[in-house]
């Protein structure tokens, strides 16, 4: 058993970065000793402790910011002051707490924290640094001392891991000597269902509703399909705002398909809802992978996703999936599915969803690279 420190940049919402990363750790059980660093307690947490892992509180800062670069301007100087005094403490406390667990990794789980690079530098251990963002396409962030600073952290670091190969390119990583890109696990193998009896809703997820997820892409698409008159429902799951909701609400209203919309709150296990689903939206801008997109092929639920994005690393168009390049296309998609129902795509789906993204074919590649960096 090795012991890795697993650095999360999540620690208010349990979001797809979390849930990754309890797959990972899950499917290294046997071979890994995990202890996860957050920046603060609370509902992730206490959800990684309810699962079983041993959890860490330290407060650091992050190292990316959101918005213009008048903010970047403004607050790069106080930022970077902060850091400085912040990095020191929790360095130091994490070395004190972690004294006696022989970490021999630090696994830092989001490109938007640095501090695994500094304190897997003070242990005197390999830095595995795991994208799983675009950052500046998907959510609009950006390093305080941009990309091309980032990109030589990346390089000091000794092991870069992308979770798809847009990732990769993106983060131009081919420069990099020891970088690979994995995809995501997102279920135990024994979690596939075979596809059961429908009930007549598409359904869009995202743990929080913003403009690079695309909701207004999923509800527009609906409204022009026209199966609404036929009595199907878009069900829009997820943690989505007051003034979202009445976007949303608005353009279906426009179509007169207001009353077909419903709002459900964010649950972490969508499993029930998948299952049943007639079609599954992926549209968001530049999905980072897709984890819900992975998980509907898991749970006998077809697919309708952009052409961008994780969804070319998962998708074959029109054998395991549907993609679609405008939104006339994604109504068209969702036409006819309320048609015909795909079952030989479905099981194609879910053979790939197996031997691609489940934990018992995940686990072995990620050990794999572990071994390379640990000599």
């Amino acid at each position: 058993m090795i012991n890795v420190l697993y650095v999360n940049n999540e620690d208010r919402t349990v979001g797809g970065a979390t849930l990754s990363l309890m797959n990972l750790m899950h499917s290294l059980r046997e071979e890994v000793r995990p202890t996860v660093l957050l920046r603060e307690d609370g509902v992730v947490g206490n959800f990684l402790r309810s699962e079983g892992y041993e959890v860490i509180v330290i407060p650091f800062q992050r190292g990316t910011f959101n918005g213009s670069i008048w903010k970047k301007v403004f607050r790069t100087l106080p930022h970077l002051l902060n850091v400085l005094v912040s990095r020191r403490k929790t360095v130091r406390r994490a070395l004190t707490l972690l004294k006696d667990r022989d970490i021999r990794l630090v696994h830092s789980n989001s490109g938007t924290v640095d501090i695994g690079l500094y304190i897997a530098r003070a242990l005197g251990v390999p830095h595995l640094w795991h994208l799983r963002e675009y950052m500046d396409l998907d959510f609009g962030q950006r390093p305080f001392l941009g990309f091309r600073r980032f990109g030589k952290k990346l390089l000091s670091s000794e092991g870069v891991l992308a979770i798809s190969s847009g990732i990769f390119e993106h983060f131009s990583l081919e420069n990099h000597p020891c970088a690979r890109w994995i995809n995501d696990a997102v279920r135990p193998a024994s979690d596939r269902l075979k596809s059961s009896e429908k009930e007549k809703y598409f359904l869009f997820s995202a743990s929080l509703f913003s403009p690079a997820k695309q909701p207004e892409t999923a509800v527009l698409a609906f409204c022009l399909s026209g199966v609404f008159r036929s009595g199907y429902r878009l069900r829009l799951t997820g943690h989505c705002g007051d003034e979202m909701k009445e976007s949303l609400t608005s353009i279906a209203a426009s179509y007169g398909a207001s009353e077909y919309l419903d709002f459900v709150d964010f649950t972490a296990d969508i499993k029930s809802q998948m299952e049943r689903a007639s079609g599954f939206l992926m549209t968001s801008r530049s999905e980072g992978l897709g984890r819900v997109t992975v998980e509907a092929m898991f749970y006998g639920c077809p697919v309708i996703a952009r052409r961008s994005g994780g969804s070319l690393d998962i998708l074959e168009d029109g054998r395991t999936g549907i993609l679609f390049s405008t939104t006339g296309e994604c109504a068209e998609a969702i036409r006819s599915l309320s048609e015909r129902f795909p079952s030989e795509m479905v099981e194609a789906a879910g053979d790939v969803a197996v031997e691609r993204f489940s934990e018992e074919a995940y686990g072995p590649k990620i050990m794999d690279f572990y071994k390379t960096l640990l000599g």
